[in-house]
């Protein structure tokens, strides 16, 4: 009977059924797709799926079409195969199983890789719906001489590579699919090559016992905190054959994290690193996986001394990632013996035009200030209240101080007083609960007594204080520097004296002088100290940048007590400028920037470069 829904309709049903099913209902959904193809092209699939009756919003004509429309769209083009899956398998399933599938282009620069080094028997551990696997026998000429193993624990990953492959014409008696737990798997057989994309499940999201097991295997120290992913880069080397090549696209933590120390030990002494590209700073590489991306090339063999590793950086766009390697422009190169694993390589992805002969002459924060986190309150619900909430409990306003909670609530380079009272005139929270009296006054009791029928007294924080409702104690910070930012990394001048909480870090210079505090906060907000803080921070997906306080304290910065009055006068200046653009002219904040820049390279290179043990420090 011909079909009375068109091929849009057909896409709109899926979309909706993506939306609608349970994660085991969209499973089945593409399961059976997967079986009609098998049945269309004359084959069967190697794995069996149980399928029951699904019980949905959507009638069960339509989703007997829908299985058929998928099975058309899949035999037109098995590329198709990852988009649907995407639609199809909610997103809270694809993430806690950690399936981030590779974009088709990022797949075939990696596989053109193995392919132009002669690999032939290849590997994939982590084999999803078969990405890699596909344009490695697209782009192999010799066909015939391919043999290719997917391994995977989910059998409708390991059906939906079967049919990718089978519809490309593969002869899959060349092709070993393996329902197996990689971290796992035991096997004599090596591989020319190994290329995955491995789970991405961080330390929380799986039995950490597989932890202890490949440290012990290899004889290493892992740390409990070890994303998944690591593991596959241990565990390959025990797989590869000497000269192998390893291409895995993986999250970028290991370069600035403590458990990433291991890990780059471990790759240094036993690879040879080819190529770290960095990919997705600016674009989710990943679907919302707050993580950027970085390709590894690697090689099983011995690190001659004139070897050097090529450092990428794609951040603007990957979709313009050329098909092979040597097309790519590296940032820089660096001699692989010179790699040290408790550094932070995020620094070598950074050019450093900018900043190319005056970080020698800055100072570490920290030598001019203090830095400390913002005041955790373990119930922002309860301890920080509005105007309302404070006439509704009759809270007196000695109870209370000013707060800054949330970053929105600072969109400038300053926060002043009328700023906060425009806040609390829109019954935004911005009191703090602030009373550190045992027992409480009168007035404060009811207030208490509703936080504690909420269990507030019962959370973390709170009942690790010798009193539950006695907050962090200290003076409000000069400067606030936001935690996360992505391209307008901010340091604020809190004109306000207000308290902040946690999104914001406090600086809390060793000076009080106002001209000098704005000279400082004209270098913190110029571009050539956002290039440092880059280097120095952490660099998650779609640009999000973190400063943890330590990455704070050792940010070089100009050293503005070592300044004359008309460098001081003129960096505060440019600040003021800065701060009444953001208000009243933000198209002008760049140039102002670029001034900050100016000025701050005129007053360096007037320095003496004096400060190279500081330097030595700084980039390890």
């Amino acid at each position: 009977m011909a079909s009375r829904y068109s091929a849009k309709d057909m896409s709109l049903a899926y979309k909706i059924l993506g939306k609608d099913l349970t994660p085991e209902e969209a499973r089945a959904i593409f399961q059976k797709a997967l079986e009609i193809v098998a049945e269309q092209i004359g084959t069967s699939l190697p794995y069996a799926i149980n399928i029951n009756s699904l019980e949905t919003k959507i009638s069960w004509l339509l989703k007997k079409e829908v299985h058929h429309f998928l099975a058309r769209q899949i035999i037109k083009n098995p590329d198709l195969l990852d988009e649907i899956y995407t639609n199809l398998i909610p997103q809270q399933y694809r993430r806690h199983y950690g399936q981030f599938l590779t974009p088709h282009k990022i797949a075939k620069f990696m596989s053109n890789w193995l392919i132009s080094k002669g690999a032939r028997k290849i590997l994939d551990p982590g084999v999803g719906t078969g990405v890699f696997l596909s344009q490695i026998y697209q782009a192999v000429e010799d066909k015939e001489n391919l043999r290719m193993t997917g391994i995977d624990i989910d059998p409708l990953m390991l059906n939906s590579t079967f049919i990718r492959l089978k519809l490309l014409g593969m002869n899959t008696e060349n092709l070993q699919l393996l329902k197996e737990d990689f971290l796992l798997w035991n096997s004599e057989e090596q591989f020319d090559a190994i290329i995955c994309n491995p789970p991405y499940i961080k330390f929380h999201g799986f039995d950490r016992e597989v932890i202890k097991k490949v440290s012990s295997e290899f004889n290493i120290s892992l740390s409990q905190l070890t994303n998944l992913y690591a593991l596959f880069f241990v565990r390959a080397v025990k797989f590869v054959k000497p000269q192998g090549l390893l291409a895995f696209i993986t999250p970028s933590e290991f370069l600035y994290t403590g458990y990433g120390q291991v890990l780059k030990k471990f790759i240094l002494e036993n690879y040879k690193i080819e190529a770290l590209i960095l990919v997705g700073l600016q674009k989710e590489v990943f679907e919302k996986a707050m993580t950027t991306a970085l390709i590894t090339f690697l090689v099983n063999d011995k690190t001659e001394k004139s070897h050097k590793v090529k450092f990428v950086n794609l951040e603007n766009n990957y979709h313009e990632i050329p098909e092979r390697l040597e097309e790519l422009e590296p940032v820089t190169e660096v001699p692989q013996y010179e790699l040290n694993s408790q550094e932070k390589w995020l620094k070598y992805f950074v050019g450093e035009e900018d900043i190319e002969g005056i970080i020698d002459k800055l100072v570490p924060l920290s030598t001019i200030a203090t830095v400390d986190r913002g005041i955790a309150t373990g119930s922002n619900a309860f301890f920080v209240l509005s105007k309302e909430d404070l006439k509704r409990f009759s809270i007196p306003e000695s109870c209370v101080e000013p707060v800054i909670a949330k970053a929105s609530h600072a969109t400038h380079y300053d926060f002043t007083y009328e700023d906060w009272i425009a806040l609390a005139n829109s019954n935004e929270k911005v009191y703090l609960l602030h009373c550190f009296k045992y027992p409480p006054p009168e007035e404060l009791k009811r207030y208490l007594e509703y936080g504690m029928k909420m269990n507030v007294h019962k959370r973390y924080i709170p009942s690790h204080r010798k009193v539950w409702y006695w907050v962090d104690k200290r003076k409000p910070a000069p400067i606030l520097a936001l935690v996360f930012s992505r391209d307008r990394m901010r340091f604020i001048y809190n004109k306000a004296g207000v308290l902040n909480l946690t999104p914001f870090h406090c600086i809390y210079p060793f000076f009080k002088d106002e001209l000098r505090l704005k000279a400082l906060l004209a270098y913190l907000n110029s571009n050539i100290c956002q290039r440092i803080a880059t280097i120095r921070g952490r660099i998650y997906g779609t640009g999000l940048r973190k400063l943890e306080p330590r990455d704070l304290e050792e940010l070089l910065v100009i050293d503005v007590n070592s300044l004359d009055q008309h460098d001081i006068l003129k960096l505060a200046d440019l600040f003021d400028k800065l701060c009444k653009a953001s208000r009243t002219e933000p198209e002008k904040e760049a140039e102002i920037k670029q001034e900050i820049d100016k000025s701050v390279k005129e007053i360096l290179r007037r320095f003496g470069g004096k400060r190279h043990k500081l330097l030595n420090e700084f980039i390890r």
